[in-house]
């Protein structure tokens, strides 16, 4: 049986994969790139050629058995991808300019000494020559490409750091810590959670701005839209939106007197309020006072590109939704859901006449045909108010409480108008959404989690459920590009 130990211990590095750029060199002509990069695809190749012999060999000695052929054939692209990455990695920092300037002071910055530097990617872990500046005049040290990379203090790059955040939105920390590893990227369990951490705050950060500029269009009564927190695609011009809020709780790692404490998250929804139109939603979410999560859905709302689109706002019957859906969206068509309505009626009918009695089951078993029938809830409300102030009410406390809930939101029971026009009249969506956001992360069997990592973890769901992570790490590794070209000595400056 072909032997497997130290048989991909090539040291790629040390093999001259990467191109060690001479300190005396500080101007790249273009005859010097055309003869460094066939140095290097040479070098690639003499490094990969006893790789693959090693993986041929292995297939020629398994005997027919394929697993053995499998192994060789994965640890043979391991040593790969860990070569074409370093050798990628070392032409870039070979092409790019030395020719920089202090941030700071103007002055010039010159070579003060390289070092090989290990760097993860999306595409899996590599080495390059890292280049250490220093001002001539302030004496600082500086790193232009690890500047411009998010590599000054740490070893994975921004588009890497997104890989395992998106793993870790997904799975346990310890479970996405495996998964990334398939890609070549090395990362434990809590470098998971810190880097899904340090994502959910970029993410943060940029709907605290939006949030900003939507208050001030919120208080200036104006259409302007805000185009970087949330894309709309597929959305037109015509079909009106679902909006909704809703909580759900999540186990605490504090403990109580009767055990482990809860404390309550928040999730709001943007979606097709057509039953035969879907769309992409849009998430918000976290752990959030209600003020705070209703600016936070607000500035989702303004995202839109096309002002003037109808809104039906759609929720169960908690005060803190209502009393603040008027303040943040004065022109959305309020409707209870249908399915919180059908329990209260079904509460009503066992106060009113017993939880055994025949009118009980059924008004519970039809409450919501009844509530969707045109002018049903003003009847219902008629005969459980009779019942209430000329019957036998088996529990008058219990109906009085009920019938005084349905009066309350009497105006948001519309249902067969809305149902007419082929709107939704339940939260079903918002349900799936507290599911999908919370309960399938957040709420696996033993999890506990403190209030800030549960928030970060439902700031990096919502935007990965929306479709928007991907557009958040583009505009940090954007801006992280523009801070390096501060290095440059005139505002013209290129890189090679």
């Amino acid at each position: 049986m072909f032997a497997w130990e130290g048989v991909y211990s090539c040291r790629v590095e040390e093999a001259s994969i990467l191109y060690e750029w001479p300190a005396q060199s500080l101007e790249r002509t273009e005859a010097s790139i055309v003869e460094i990069r066939q140095d290097m695809t040479a070098a690639l190749l003499r490094c990969l050629k006893p790789v693959l012999g090693k993986c041929l060999e292995a297939a020629a000695t398994s005997q027919g058995d394929f697993a053995v052929v499998e192994k060789a054939v994965g640890a043979a692209m391991s040593a790969v991808r860990r070569a074409v990455v370093s050798t990628a990695l070392g032409e870039c920092a070979a092409a790019y300019s030395v020719e920089w300037n202090c941030p700071d002071c103007g002055a010039r910055l010159t070579r003060h000494g390289d070092r090989w530097r290990a760097v993860v990617t999306a595409e899996g872990e590599g080495r390059y020559r890292s280049t250490r500046y220093r001002c001539t005049r302030c004496s600082r040290d500086r790193y232009p490409l690890e500047t411009a990379n998010g590599l000054v203090s740490g070893q994975y790059t921004t588009m890497a750091k997104g890989v395992i955040a998106t793993a870790g939105a997904e799975m346990p920390y310890e479970a996405a810590a495996s998964a990334v590893a398939v890609r070549g990227i090395p990362v434990s369990p809590k470098q998971v959670d810190r880097i899904c951490r340090d994502v959910a705050r970029w993410r943060q950060q940029e709907e605290e701005r939006a949030i900003a500029r939507a208050e001030v269009l919120r208080q200036n009564d104006t259409d302007e839209r805000i185009t970087e927190l949330h894309q709309w695609p597929g959305w037109d011009a015509l079909t009106p939106a679902l909006v909704s809020l809703d909580g759900g709780k999540i186990r605490s790692t504090v403990m109580g007197r009767d055990g482990l404490e809860w404390f309550e998250a928040r999730i709001g929804i943007i979606g097709s309020a057509v039953e035969k139109v879907r769309f992409p939603k849009i998430y918000v979410g976290g752990v959030k006072d209600p003020d705070e999560i209703f600016r936070r859905l607000y500035a989702a709302w303004r995202s839109d590109p096309r002002p003037g689109r109808p809104i039906i706002f759609c929720a169960d019957g908690a005060e803190w939704i209502w009393r603040r859906v008027s303040l943040y969206f004065p022109h959305a068509w309020q409707l209870l859901d249908i399915f919180h309505a059908s329990q209260h009626v079904g509460t009503a009918a066992a106060a009113g006449w017993g939880p055994d009695s025949k009118r009980h089951r059924k008004w519970v078993k039809q409450a919501r045909r009844m509530l969707l029938t045109p002018h049903g809830p003003t009847r219902i409300r008629r005969i459980l108010a009779a019942q209430l102030n000329h019957g036998n009410p088996h529990d008058a406390e219990a109906l009085a409480r009920e019938l005084a809930y349905l009066d309350d939101h009497r105006d948001r029971m519309t249902y067969c108008d809305f149902r007419r026009k082929g709107f939704i009249v339940g939260s079903g969506a918002m349900e799936s959404a507290v599911k999908q956001t919370s309960t399938e992360r957040l709420r696996l069997p033993g999890m506990m989690w403190s209030r800030s990592g549960a928030d970060h973890m439902l700031t990096l769901r919502a935007s990965l459920l929306s479709g928007d992570l991907p557009s958040t790490l583009r505009r940090v590794h954007a801006y992280r590009m523009s801070q390096a070209q501060l290095f440059a000595p005139t505002s013209g400056h290129t890189v090679n």
